[in-house]
């Protein structure tokens, strides 16, 4: 019942930023969809009209305005949310900034912790 409130809740067409924090660039994790491509497709089969973006924070890619997006989503990674490496520092403050526009952010595994941490 609450996932069908939510999802017509946005019934209109949105632009989705995924900030894919994934480290694994391993020939197992080659095989595979990337999570740009696990998250559209799977939000695609039931929000078809939405479109997506993909950011490698990474590699220190981000969203040049915040505003032109609807939500956002953070994806898991095998890397540390306590990590002290540049990408993950800035994308701490990029969270944050996220949050102070009051846009709708979802984290999954690694991108929630790292969405805790941030706040």
């Amino acid at each position: 019942m609450m996932e069908s409130l939510l999802i017509s809740h946005y019934s209109s067409a949105m632009h989705i930023a995924i900030l894919n924090s994934n480290t694994d660039r391993s020939d197992f994790a080659k095989r595979w969809p990337n999570d740009f491509e696990k998250f559209s497709r799977l939000l695609k089969e039931v929000r078809p009209d939405w479109e997506f973006s993909h950011f490698d924070v990474i590699f220190e890619e981000h969203p040049e305005d915040l505003s032109l997006y609807d939500g956002y989503i953070v994806t898991g990674s095998p890397a540390s949310v306590n990590s002290e490496e540049a990408w993950v520092l800035s994308e701490i403050k990029l969270i944050q900034k996220i949050v102070a526009l009051k846009k709708p952010i979802f984290g999954a595994c690694f991108g929630h912790q790292l969405i805790a941490h941030a706040l």
